[in-house]
C-alpha cells in the first residue's frame, strides 16, 4: 500500500491544491533552481502586481527553499487576487509534501489554511444578496 503523506509523484514533486473564492489551482514543486511557471508562462508575465507576486513567494520564503525548488502552477477561475491567494495555499501544501520538514513553519505562519469566505448568493425579491428596495412609510 502506498503511503498517503507526504504525496509525491513519479518525478519526486510534491503536489498541492489551493482554493479561494472561485479560484482553483494545482501546484507541483520539485527540486530545481527557483523557476516558477503559471499556466505555462513565466510568473512575472502572468502576475503584473508586486503584491500578488509576494503572495506566491511567501510560502517559499517561510520554508527557506528560495532558489532550491521549481514550482509549476495551473490556475483557473476567479480574479487576480483570488487566484494569488489560491496559489499561496497550493504552494504551501506542495512544499509541505515535497519537504516534510517545512510543514511546521508553514502551518505556524497560517499558509495551510483555506479562507472559507465566499460570495453570498442573491435572494429572490432583493436587488443583491442583502440589498432591498427603500421602504416607504406612506
Amino acid at each position: 500500500m502506498k503511503p498517503i503523506w507526504p504525496f509525491r509523484n513519479e518525478h519526486g514533486e510534491g503536489r498541492g491544491v489551493g482554493r479561494r473564492k472561485t479560484a482553483h489551482c494545482l501546484v507541483y514543486s520539485g527540486p530545481g533552481n527557483g523557476k516558477i511557471t503559471i499556466n505555462g508562462q513565466d510568473w512575472l508575465d502572468f502576475m503584473p502586481r508586486a503584491r500578488l507576486r509576494q503572495y506566491v513567494m511567501e510560502p517559499i520564503i517561510a520554508a527557506e527553499l528560495l532558489n532550491q525548488v521549481n514550482v509549476r502552477i495551473k490556475v483557473k477561475g476567479g480574479g487576480f487576487n483570488g487566484q494569488a491567494e489560491a496559489m499561496r495555499i497550493g504552494v504551501a501544501k506542495s512544499l509541505a509534501n515535497f519537504e516534510p520538514g517545512s510543514r511546521y513553519a508553514l502551518k505556524r505562519s497560517g499558509m495551510m489554511n483555506r479562507d472559507p469566505r465566499m460570495v453570498e448568493r442573491k435572494k429572490p425579491g432583493l436587488k443583491k444578496a442583502r440589498k432591498r428596495r427603500q421602504w416607504v412609510k406612506r
